[in-house]
């Protein structure tokens, strides 16, 4: 159903303005009231209303009023930018959204893996970032999702437009699942846009750039320090089948 702010109230429908800012005629509620936000379902298949045809220019002119007095001004901005993008594999591949407070926003599967593990969590919104890669790692052990390594790809991208912004840690993480190899490293934007729009991991967009020899990610990894040197290895002999 959608949601939109009632405008007005008649016999049989009533007149409500949505989140994308059209007047359209929808079926009438018990104790509609105007300028109540409400889920509603439209009344005819038109979704436009002509209101100079069907609102005399008295209602009109108050609904006009009462847009700028009780409509919640969020109900005309987009919701504010996710503080960080996480593409997790392990075979359950996962995308995060982190909010600032890097609790967890809201959670997409991947693969088929990845849904029914999302079922094993009875709640996911407010989790802690961590607390909620240790439940998922726990999952995994349990399940038969792993192969004997024990490897996750943790590829971050910051969605927030800022110069500088808190790094996210998993130090604690590596040092309480020993067990487990984990590289995590930040993603650059054009990979998540190419993720998006092919509807993959950030991670296997980055292995497979690295293996078409791109040398804008190349450069991420350049680095001889051995922590740089298992990064890369692992993103790039992930996938090997």
């Amino acid at each position: 159903m959608k949601q939109g702010i009632v405008m007005g109230c008649y016999d049989r429908f009533m007149i409500v303005l949505t989140k994308e800012g059209e007047f359209v005629k929808a079926k009438q509620i018990s104790d509609c009231t105007i300028g109540e936000e409400v889920n509603f379902e439209l009344f005819t298949q038109d979704k436009r209303i002509h209101l100079a045809k069907k609102i005399t220019s008295h209602v009109l002119t108050v609904a006009s009023i009462m847009l700028l007095i009780i409509v919640p001004l969020s109900l005309f901005y987009h919701q504010p930018k996710s503080y960080a993008f996480i593409n997790i594999d392990a075979n359950p591949s996962i995308e995060i959204e982190l909010k600032r407070d890097l609790t967890v926003k809201n959670i997409k599967p991947l693969n088929v893996d990845a849904i029914h593990t999302i079922r094993h969590f009875e709640q996911t919104k407010g989790m802690a970032f961590e607390e909620f890669l240790s439940h998922l790692m726990m999952i995994c052990e349990k399940s038969d999702y792993l192969d004997d390594k024990r490897q996750m790809l943790i590829g971050i991208n910051y969605g927030i437009e800022e110069t500088e912004h808190e790094q996210i840690d998993i130090s604690d993480l590596k040092t309480d699942h020993d067990n487990w190899e984990i590289a995590a490293y930040n993603v650059p934007s054009e990979v998540r846009e190419i993720a998006k729009q092919s509807h993959l991991s950030m991670n296997r967009v980055l292995a497979n750039k690295m293996e078409e020899q791109d040398e804008s990610i190349l450069r991420m990894f350049e680095e001889t320090n051995q922590d740089s040197i298992q990064k890369k290895d692992m993103i790039t002999t992930f996938y090997d089948e």
